[in-house]
Order: structure tokens, then C-alpha cells, then sequence
């Protein structure tokens, strides 16, 4: 039986802060490691839907960007022997953190972090021209192989192209897209030891 200094305790764990909830950052998403096991599951998501669902593919978009972040408060931050490996010092600007070095960084090894960073903050700020998006419409349903005519949501990977290259803007499919972050990502992963509860490829 539960007596009256029992349900205090019960009743002051329960509040926000209190001791169930203390711990928990995101809901149940508390390291870099279960954001990127986030991201797995958008790109899952994405392909489940044949490549053409705008809200999963602007889901893993902005995971993958924001996980900079994370990884940064979760495992890089303490890293002081890979600042000096990766001369965060060559990243630094007037009245910035180590934070934007360490993005900037990034972006040096993954160009789509750059393309990442544009569609979240547009999404944000409600400035949808920093990067043009779409919709091919096909002639065939996302059954059939890429071969054929089939519906794809595309990026503008214009950055990919060389100076001296003229022409119209490249369309990247967005599940190229998205698997270029997913493979950066995973790859850093594993080669700096960050533990992930999903098995990575």
C-alpha cells in the first residue's frame, strides 16, 4: 500500500524533469548514434515509397544535415587530437564556435551536407529557392526499373558540375542524393568507433 510520501515521489517522477523523464532528449532518441539509426529509417521510408514521397525524402535530408550537430555534442566536441587532424582551425570566421568549424569541415568531405544544409534552412525559413527541387512525372508507375519513364523526385546538383562545363542544371535523382549522406555518415561512423544500435553497411 502506498503511502502519501510513496505518491509524491510517484507523482514528482512523473513531471517533466522528474526522474522517468530527466534523461530523455529527443523521446527516446538520446545520441548521434540513434539519429543516425533515425536516418536509416527515413531512407527505408523513402524507398518504401518508390522515391517519390516528398515528406520522407525532406525527413532524412534534414536528419542527415542536423546530425553534424549531434555528433559534434555527442562524440567530436571532446575529440581534441581529430581537431588538430582535421585543422578545425583553417574553418574559423569572426564570432563563430567550434561547432561551424566542424560542420565546415564536413563539408569538405561530403558536398551534399552543403545541398542539405540549403533545403533545411529553406524549409526552416520558409525560402524554398536556395536549392530548386521537383517532381518527374513518368509515364510508368516506380514498379518498373529506372530504365523506363518513371517518377522521381529530383535535386539540383549543380555544384557537381566543372566551371568550364555549360548547359542545363543537373538533375540528381533524390534517392542518389540521399544515399550519398547516408554513405558519408555511415562511414565516419565507422571510422571513428561511434556506436550506432543499428548495424552498419
Amino acid at each position: 500500500m502506498l503511502t502519501v510520501g510513496d505518491m509524491g515521489s510517484v507523482v514528482k517522477s512523473l513531471r517533466p524533469g522528474g526522474a522517468e523523464n530527466r534523461s530523455m532528449t529527443s523521446f527516446t532518441i538520446k545520441t548521434a548514434g540513434d539519429l543516425l539509426e533515425k536516418l536509416l529509417e527515413e531512407q527505408a521510408d523513402f524507398k518504401a515509397s518508390g522515391h517519390v514521397s516528398a515528406r520522407h525524402a525532406l525527413n532524412a535530408t534534414m536528419t542527415a544535415f542536423h546530425l553534424h550537430e549531434w555528433v559534434w555534442g555527442d562524440f567530436a566536441k571532446r575529440e581534441y587530437r581529430l581537431h588538430a587532424k582535421w585543422r578545425l582551425e583553417t574553418f574559423k570566421s569572426d564570432k563563430d564556435n567550434k561547432g561551424l568549424w566542424f560542420l565546415r569541415f564536413l563539408i569538405t568531405q561530403c558536398q551534399a551536407l552543403d545541398i542539405a544544409q540549403k533545403i533545411t534552412n529553406g524549409t526552416k525559413h520558409f525560402s524554398p529557392d536556395q536549392v530548386q527541387t521537383g517532381r518527374h512525372a513518368g509515364a510508368f508507375s516506380t514498379g518498373f526499373s529506372s530504365e523506363f519513364d518513371i517518377s522521381f523526385l529530383w535535386i539540383d546538383r549543380s555544384d557537381l558540375l566543372q566551371p568550364e562545363e555549360h548547359g542545363p542544371p543537373y538533375q540528381e535523382r533524390a534517392e542518389v542524393f540521399i544515399e550519398e549522406l547516408v554513405d558519408f555518415w555511415q562511414h565516419f561512423f565507422r571510422t571513428h568507433g561511434i556506436p550506432c544500435p543499428t548495424p552498419l553497411t
